[in-house]
């Protein structure tokens, strides 16, 4: 699914989200070779958005490596599923892809200290 990102129907969530601003190291699915930096947008216990400048396409497997939360650099295995082009930038939906214990963890903790930090300042 390519396009604008006002094209996209709201549709709900399976996983509570939280919000982001944490860079990120991009690799091939191997995760051998830096394909680029890019932005974390938001995650979930299921998968993330992004933002970057790099171009990937649908299907394309990824390997993020990023601080979520305690300091701790964490690889998480993902899968592009949508993307779209807007303001020189893409955005991409990601869905994780056997993450490890370790990572799932980190993104757990991640996604609920940040929802909990986000519903006290509503």
């Amino acid at each position: 699914m390519t396009g604008n990102l006002g094209d996209f129907p709201h549709r709900p969530r399976a996983a509570e989200r939280a919000a982001s601003d944490i860079p990120l190291e991009i690799y091939d699915a191997e995760g051998r070779t830096l394909r680029g930096v890019s932005r974390l947008l938001d995650v979930s216990k299921n998968g993330a958005c992004v933002e970057s400048t790099c171009e990937f396409n649908e299907g394309d497997g990824l390997v993020l490596r990023g601080s979520v939360g305690d300091g701790e650099v964490v690889p998480f295995r993902a899968v592009v599923i949508w993307r779209s082009f807007s303001f020189r930038l893409h955005r991409y939906g990601l869905r994780f892809d056997d993450l490890s214990p370790a990572a799932r963890e980190s993104v757990d903790r991640f996604v609920s200290l940040t929802a909990a930090r986000w519903r006290k300042k509503r």
